[in-house]
């Protein structure tokens, strides 16, 4: 079975909702057991009661720290905690809170928790790796290859500052999001681009497409993180780029 298909992206929150209650009740009346690799299918069946047995792909990933090693006493208390979150902070969006009065009723609720988790967080760092490469000498030969392309058209207002990463699998999706992005700002848009596999051709036509963006490219190729634990299937090197940004 999956829980992915398509109507999602177009059907109301409350239809959306009303179908997912139906699939865990659905997993409920008709499967003695279901085992599953995906952990929003495990979770949701496991605090519904279901029998379900949980088999991921990669043991390692880094979304199932705390949860493969849980017992069934942790995890009844990981749900208490997070449900009792959510019961408060229900009842104030159903009082009729405004929106801001939402989020400082939310920061308050999780202030406890938060300060767990600087505490639990303070206690265990450990010393951090030398990076494998010198910082100042990195920071050097890229901003050395780096590409600035004012906007074209002129447009009023405090710009909007946007960073993206990405490798040359994912430059046309890059336009998308950039006209996403101009379609619904009014105030101009400064665009850093932590770049893989990209040539001056590729950042011409870009540059071309937006005429009202300001640009500035930061090519990345040389960049080399070492062995890199951890990382999902699906994501390149290009997310590591990211953390490069401040001391760019």
């Amino acid at each position: 079975m999956t829980q992915a298909w398509d109507a999602v992206r177009d059907d109301s929150v409350a239809t959306n909702i009303a179908e997912a209650v139906k699939l865990i009740e659905n997993y409920q009346r008709e499967y003695s057991k279901v085992t599953s690799s995906r952990l929003h299918c495990y979770l949701p069946a496991w605090a519904a009661g279901v029998n379900v047995e949980f088999r991921p792909r990669n043991s390692a990933d880094i979304r199932f720290n705390g949860l493969l090693d849980a017992d069934e006493q942790g995890r009844r208390e990981m749900r208490d905690r997070i449900n009792s979150l959510l019961d408060q902070i229900l009842t104030v969006i159903v009082d009729g809170a405004s929106k801001d009065e939402v989020y400082e009723a939310w920061q308050k609720i999780c202030a406890p928790e938060v300060e767990k988790a600087d505490v639990r967080f303070s206690s265990s760092a450990a010393p951090l790796p030398e990076l494998p490469f010198n910082m100042q000498e990195v920071v050097r030969s890229v901003s050395e290859n780096m590409r600035h392309d004012a906007a074209r058209v002129n447009s009023q207002g405090e710009s909007v500052h946007v960073a993206i990463a990405l490798d040359g699998n994912l430059k046309h999706e890059a336009q998308v999001v950039v006209e996403g992005m101009v379609s619904n700002t009014k105030r101009p848009l400064h665009v850093y681009v932590l770049c893989r596999d990209h040539s001056q051709n590729d950042m011409d036509a870009v540059v071309d497409l937006f005429p009202e963006v300001e640009f500035t490219w930061i090519p990345c190729d040389s960049l080399d993180y070492g062995e890199i634990t951890g990382m999902l299937s699906h994501i390149t090197v290009s997310t590591m780029d990211r953390l490069m940004l401040p001391y760019l």
